[in-house]
């Protein structure tokens, strides 16, 4: 059996000015055929979870294309006609199609640019079966429903399952094409608006093992006091909103031939500083020292402040950020940059591991100047911490 494998992902923000055209999709530009299976083959996409469980059920694969671009404002009606053409075309004479789409994509010419395709797809060979792997943050549609069989998304925030979302997808689809029951889908759109600061699914692991770190101190004779939250949101979109501006300036003093270089998502971060009014930058610049004042006066009913490090353990190496998403790229230092704004002196050490075994970091800050107690806080606590895991070490060559 021939199976159509594809991967086409953008997170569109609509409120973005920067535009995003067939080259914004790869730091290349997309990758098709051949280029695209080797993209994705041996990596944690989707897409390569489906020519996985594709190969192993003795299929042969057809990878049309493998495109994902930066989140960034509409996807131009020309790029996406031609990505959608090269996926519509690939899917010809297969007996199944497997996706990795975001879910979130706008199109200049539709605001449902997945299940555009789908319909597209479902419309050129209906009894084809089609399972889709989505983004976690993706907005399902009608249409995405009426016109795939299994759609699965992301789990997990920061992303760390696309690998995982992909084989889920491709078991049920494989499942069903061997004799399996034919899946059946359900979907309701709930009344929620969910809290971006608040939504990494690690967060339990981080709180239980930064609250065991402070009972070892109290247990050795420390006073361990709950503290107040002090960062806010403003805030930190604040010093996040001055530094694009910074960089923006940065930036636009590089011959193109630098400005090429940059990596896009951080190129498209810095661009959207660009033209910021006066006030608006005085504003932005005003929350930087907001953060250095209200760090200094949080902490300072306290020797030692224990946090921890971000808010998510870790995410995927390939990604610049965390969330992955150029609208939230700061999120995840809202505990680490109010010290660095207030010039006091903190330490990051080990205080746990997830269930994956993944290291959690504890966060050790102190008084201004007192780098030499930090330092001794963060011993202490090496000498109290459960046993630690062994480092992992690199391949021997053969």
């Amino acid at each position: 059996m021939k199976v159509m494998i594809a991967r086409l992902n953008h997170e569109t923000n609509t409120f973005s000015p920067v535009p995003t055209p067939l080259a914004a999709f790869g730091n290349d530009g997309p990758a098709f055929g051949a280029a695209a299976y080797e993209e994705n083959k041996g990596k944690r996409t989707a897409m390569s979870a489906f020519i996985d469980i594709a190969e192993a059920n003795g299929a042969s694969v057809v990878t049309p294309v493998s495109a994902t671009a930066y989140p960034s404002g509409r996807v131009d009606a020309k790029a996406y006609r031609k990505l959608c053409d090269e996926i519509v075309a690939g899917a010809r004479g297969c007996g199944a199609i497997l996706l990795d789409l975001h879910g979130a994509m706008a199109v200049e010419s539709t605001d449902d640019g997945e299940g555009d395709l789908l319909e597209r797809l479902r419309q050129q060979t209906p009894d084809v079966p089609i399972a889709v792997a989505l983004d976690l943050h993706g907005n399902v549609t009608p249409k995405m429903m009426a016109n795939a069989d299994v759609i699965v998304s992301f789990k997990t925030y920061p992303h760390v399952d696309m690998y995982e979302t992909g084989d889920h997808a491709g078991r049920i689809l494989f499942d069903w094409l061997n004799g399996g029951p034919r899946p059946v889908m359900a979907w309701r759109r709930l009344p929620l608006m969910t809290h971006t600061l608040r939504s990494a699914t690690a967060q339990g692991a981080m709180r239980d093992a930064v609250q065991a770190a402070a009972q070892a101190f109290e247990a050795a004779g420390a006073i361990v006091t709950p503290m107040q939250p002090w960062m806010t949101p403003a805030m930190l979109e604040g010093v996040d909103r001055f530094w694009r501006t910074r960089s923006a300036i940065d930036l636009a003093a590089l011959p193109q031939e630098r400005r090429d270089k940059i990596l896009p998502f951080i190129r498209t971060w810095a661009e959207s500083g660009g033209g910021q009014s006066g006030e608006d930058v005085f504003r932005s610049y005003y929350e930087t020292m907001n953060v250095r004042a209200r760090t200094v006066a949080a902490c300072a009913p306290y020797d030692y402040v224990l946090s921890p490090v971000a808010p998510v353990v870790a995410y995927n190496a390939e990604w610049p950020s965390p969330t992955n998403e150029v609208a939230t790229t700061m999120h995840h230092i809202g505990y680490t940059l109010p010290y660095n704004m207030s010039e006091q002196p903190a330490a990051s050490v080990n205080c746990g591991y997830t269930k994956a075994g993944l290291p959690i970091g504890l966060q050790i800050a102190g008084a201004r100047f007192d780098d030499l107690g930090v330092l001794r806080i963060a011993r202490a606590w090496e000498t109290m911490r459960p046993e630690q895991h062994p480092w992992p070490q690199p391949p021997r060559a053969a």
